[in-house]
């Protein structure tokens, strides 16, 4: 015995999910790039200044598929900055990025938990 199904919408279906997709990791992207600057800016508030230099060279780096991002100082440019963050044996940590992300982390989570809540 043969059965023969037919689906009707389903082009009309994956049309909406993948419209849906799309929509979704917009909004991301976007909820990322708002909180790196963030973060960026509030590191430069937060970081000890001698000559600038640290401060300035506080970057955002998006990844391409702009779902992530790196916030900091490159070690090329400032190889100081870890030890001005972490301290050292001889002088006390001064951190300026671990709290400037721990500041904007709540309100990153809730931003993703709203534009992602309705997603099961």
């Amino acid at each position: 015995m043969k059965f023969k199904t037919k689906f009707k919408g389903l082009d009309q279906l994956t049309t909406k999910l993948e419209t849906y997709r799309a929509d979704k990791t917009d909004e991301v992207i976007e909820i990322v790039a708002d909180t790196a600057f963030k973060i960026q800016a509030n590191g430069k508030t937060r970081a000890a200044v001698d000559t600038g230099n640290m401060k300035r060279n506080i970057k955002v780096e998006i990844a391409s598929d702009g779902l992530s991002a790196l916030i900091g100082t490159r070690a090329d440019d400032v190889d100081y900055s870890v030890h001005v963050e972490f301290g050292t044996n001889d002088t006390p940590a001064q951190p300026f990025m671990v709290p400037a992300h721990e500041e904007e982390r709540p309100d990153f989570l809730n931003k993703l938990k709203d534009a992602l809540g309705d997603v099961k």
